[in-house]
């Protein structure tokens, strides 16, 4: 996925609590503006209550 454009745009992975969580999810081959994204860029944010949340490129 490739994003272009004006719009920033955001990745949040968030769960709600305990019972309610998000995992194993995997982004692969992200591009924001030209730059590949990691858990670490700026406008992602990953909360508590989530786990195996991966970043990957190929």
């Amino acid at each position: 996925m490739e994003i272009k454009g004006r719009f920033r745009g955001e990745i949040c992975v968030v769960g709600h609590d305990e019972r309610h969580t998000v995992e194993n999810l995997c982004f692969q081959n992200v591009v924001r503006f030209g730059k590949t994204v990691t858990a670490e860029s700026p406008d992602v944010t990953i909360t508590e209550y989530t786990r195996n949340i991966r970043f990957e490129t190929k």
